[in-house]
């Protein structure tokens, strides 16, 4: 449990970066932007992971929405996970995101905003996202 708490802090962090200017808070650097994302994205595929098995296992599609509305607020701020210069080959650590990201922001925005879109409608069916 310490563990997820830890990551999740690392990811807070990096969601603080792309606020508002704050005097008292250090920049982020690109080496832990990169560790930060890459942890996010493993716990939102074991998060999507234990739907589908909840979901294969016969529960109930409300007893999912907790986990399809994290999913769903990790879209939305997905696209500031990726400011320039984290790309491959841009910092020592490694990573393997697409270069398309860069290349096209406005539509890997777009595929973040659908991603926010269907996790927002399996956590809430029926409600206006």
């Amino acid at each position: 449990m310490s563990k997820v708490l830890m990551l999740s802090s690392v990811v807070l962090a990096g969601f603080a970066a792309f606020g508002s200017p704050q005097p008292n808070i250090p920049d982020v650097s690109a080496g832990d932007m990169i560790a930060a994302r890459q942890a996010s994205l493993d716990m939102s595929s074991l998060t999507f992971r234990s739907m589908t098995d909840a979901m294969k296992s016969g529960r109930d599609a409300k007893s999912q929405a907790y986990p399809a509305a994290a999913l769903a607020k990790w879209a939305r701020v997905l696209p500031g996970m990726f400011p320039p210069g984290t790309g491959k080959g841009e910092t020592s650590v490694e990573t393997q995101a697409r270069s398309s990201i860069w290349r096209d922001r406005a539509g890997f925005a777009r595929a973040a905003a659908a991603y926010a879109e269907a996790a927002g409608r399996l956590g809430c069916p029926g409600c206006s996202q």
